[in-house]
């Protein structure tokens, strides 16, 4: 598989972002990274999350009972509270993966509303976890590319924790395409809101994929000479 145009458009990208100049990342320290989990388990911070999960304002209603709540009201003409919408995406882990038509169904009528202007960040990233925590990444994928029905967009831990798996994985186009939505996003046009990690997953997923296509194509080629032959 030779890098198609998405890849291309996308390395393209990142090498007129002056990313190597970032002076806080070594280039010779990416392009020589593992092909392994780069970060560490306590970059999730779950304990955390899960404090913030334990408020009283989560545990008022469950996950389904508000999310049914939030359709019914959506359905009827009425406006669900960016809070409810909030709230239910925070209490995603309540679910399970066999859920995600529901919690797509919500999630798309949700963001057809008014109150969906006033979105705050945190449901997204909400959003992104719920979907971790379902090893359903793919699905994370189809969220951000319908992010115009969706509403989903990446923030820069959301991003990294999936960037961080699909290089875990070794699924490097998938990793590339978590990386073409942050530029879409123009996450990389400020060298000083950058993470460093961010460049660094960004960067070897990136020459991963080159190497793997370039292998691909050489192969490829290969086996077209000797059939000539």
């Amino acid at each position: 598989m030779g890098p198609n145009n998405f890849t291309r458009v996308c390395i393209t990208y990142l090498r007129t972002c002056e990313l190597i100049a970032f002076a806080r990342l070594s280039l010779a320290s990416v392009l020589h990274m593992p092909s392994r989990s780069i970060l560490p388990q306590t970059y999730r911070c779950d304990h955390l999350w899960e404090q913030r999960l334990a408020h009283d304002s989560f545990k008022s209603v469950s996950a389904r009972d508000l999310g049914l709540s939030i359709l019914h009201t959506i359905d009827s003409g009425g406006s669900a509270s960016p809070l409810d919408y909030d709230i239910f995406a925070n209490k995603l882990h309540e679910l399970d993966a066999i859920s995600t038509d529901f919690i797509e169904s919500i999630i798309k009528k949700y963001s057809k509303t008014q109150s969906a202007i006033q979105v705050v960040d945190s449901t997204a990233h909400a959003i992104v976890r719920g979907y971790l925590g379902f090893q359903r990444h793919e699905k994370i994928l189809e969220l951000l590319r319908e992010r115009a029905y969706t509403g989903v967009f990446l923030d820069e831990v959301s991003a990294n924790l999936l960037l961080d798996h699909f290089v875990d994985a070794q699924e490097w186009s998938a990793a590339t395409e978590v990386v073409w939505e942050l530029c879409l996003q123009e996450y990389f046009q400020s060298a000083a809101s950058i993470s460093p990690v961010t460049v660094a997953l960004a960067l070897h997923a990136s020459k991963q994929l080159i190497q793997v296509g370039l292998a691909e194509c050489t192969s490829t080629d290969s086996s077209a000479d000797n059939a000539d032959e």
